[in-house]
């Protein structure tokens, strides 16, 4: 449940810019195939991830990714966030971490950094 509510408030606060388009992905292999046939410029994931350990994750990632995908930043949603925490994260390869609750403008500016966007209000 509580992965739900982290997609759903990322979801929200996305689709309320008009500036993204979005898909989510609640089962890690589905996003795997996605990641081996579509391009995309940024993945949220949430540390809350049931069936397996985000750490784990973006390494899989990385060796399913096509091409295009082998680069893409990755941003951990997570509450975790000791310097230890932190450490493992960049050492997996997450470009960004924002610590649970975040609020809009946290999240926003990340994904408008990380994208290297201006942000239009």
């Amino acid at each position: 449940m509580k992965n739900n509510t982290t997609q759903l408030t990322a979801l929200k606060v996305l689709v309320s810019t008009g500036n993204f388009d979005t898909v989510v992905y609640t089962d890690p292999k589905e996003l795997l195939k996605a990641v081996e046939k579509n391009e995309y410029d940024l993945i949220l994931m949430s540390s809350g991830i049931s069936q397996i350990d985000s750490i784990e994750l973006i390494g899989i990632i990385k060796q399913f990714a096509n091409n295009k995908n082998k680069g893409i930043p990755i941003i951990a949603l997570t509450v975790h966030t000791s310097k230890r925490d932190l450490a493992a994260y960049r050492s997996a390869g997450f470009k960004d971490v924002i610590k649970k609750p975040y609020t809009d403008d946290e999240l926003l500016n990340t994904i408008y950094k990380r994208l290297h966007l201006k942000k239009f209000l």
